[in-house]
């Protein structure tokens, strides 16, 4: 009995002393078991929240106010209950931002689905060369006045428009119901874990092949500097460009997956494209946002009065630029160089506040 009561006097003694917690970008799974070792207790993760994603770096913090600041930012609860702690889905818990279906079809409706051709692709290759020289070079950023004639340049890519074409068929009511934050696969070959490619399967391929193989011939009959590329990869397929041959006839698409993750404000779309000796041909991954959000992606007032005066810049060391890499997946970036602003960090790490 005097073993309890002491054993749970250090319990409520951990829980109630404030103290700085910083903890790495990981898993909800991975936070329980690190709950488990600060309170000694029994920690139970359900199975809808444990891929969820956290980030911690508060400041005089006792449990109880982190479990709070957790269901915010993740809208998983920690219940404490019968000297069990339970990490499960908050009830009832208001969602900032949920995306309508009829927004989020609204930006798919912009999005272009029909391919180009030859003579059109032919056309923007100087101007994609002068500007691809300049991002090797000198960078280029979404305030330059080249980057919205980059960008639509890119979203000339087959593959591309194959993540367009697979979106207006599917539709944003179809993708606004899939279960938050879980990868679901559609595929034209689907196994069991997988549905069914929403539509005509063989019209997609068939469309997706003949857009590659005019894109290949623009290619092929247009003279353009040898440029070193580096590739950036999804799942061991490389990503697709419009300026770079693949597929086509010489490689006719023969399957397609398309991996959807719902996130609160949008989808992620990954489309894979592979021949018939299941050989990865190209990927390509385009984010599609509620209309409602655009203010926002495109640096709101909201966002804009957040970041105010993070301006100072440091060169960080290699392990402060692999906590970052870390930190920026998390928050959905792609990019990061060895300098980066500080406060971007701090402020992210922060966001309680």
């Amino acid at each position: 009995m005097i073993h309890s009561l002491v054993a749970g006097l250090a319990i409520i003694l951990v829980q109630d002393v404030p103290r700085d917690i910083k903890l790495p970008v990981m898993p909800i799974w991975q936070f329980g078991e690190w709950l488990e070792e600060q309170t000694g207790r029994d920690v139970i993760v359900l199975p809808r929240v444990q891929d969820k994603l956290i980030y911690v770096n508060v400041k005089q913090r006792t449990l109880p106010e982190l479990y709070q600041l957790v269901e915010k930012a993740t809208a998983v609860e920690v219940l404490d209950k019968n000297g069990v702690l339970t990490l499960r889905e908050a009830p009832g818990l208001e969602r900032i931002g949920e995306m309508t279906a009829a927004g989020l079809q609204s930006s798919i409706n912009k999005l272009n689905a029909k391919a180009f051709t030859e003579e059109e692709i032919r056309a923007k290759m100087p101007q994609f060369e002068q500007i691809q020289k300049k991002r090797e070079t000198q960078g280029l950023s979404s305030s330059d006045p080249e980057w919205k004639d980059y960008m639509a340049m890119l979203a000339m890519d087959p593959m591309k428009i194959g993540v367009a074409q697979f979106l207006r068929v599917v539709s944003g009511q179809t993708l606004a119901s899939l279960p938050l934050y879980e990868n679901v696969v559609f595929s034209t070959q689907p196994t069991r874990m997988q549905r069914s490619w929403p539509g005509n399967a063989k019209q997609a391929m068939s469309d997706l092949t003949d857009a590659m193989e005019v894109r290949n011939r623009a290619l092929a009959s247009a003279k353009k500097e040898d440029n070193e590329i580096s590739y950036m990869m999804f799942e061991n397929v490389r990503m697709s460009q419009l300026f770079e041959m693949a597929g086509g006839k010489d490689q006719p698409v023969a399957a397609l997956t398309a991996r959807v993750q719902r996130m609160p404000y949008g989808v992620t779309v990954a489309l894979t494209s592979f021949d018939d000796t299941g050989k990865g041909i190209v990927s390509a991954q385009e984010q599609v946002m509620d209309a409602s959000f655009d203010a926002v992606q495109s640096g709101g007032d909201p966002l804009k009065e957040k970041l105010a005066g993070l301006d100072k810049t440091y060169d960080l060391t290699e392990a402060e630029i692999h906590e970052s890499q870390k930190l920026m997946a998390f928050f959905g970036g792609s990019n990061l160089s060895g300098t980066i602003t500080r406060e971007d960090i701090e402020w992210l790490a922060n966001v309680d506040r």
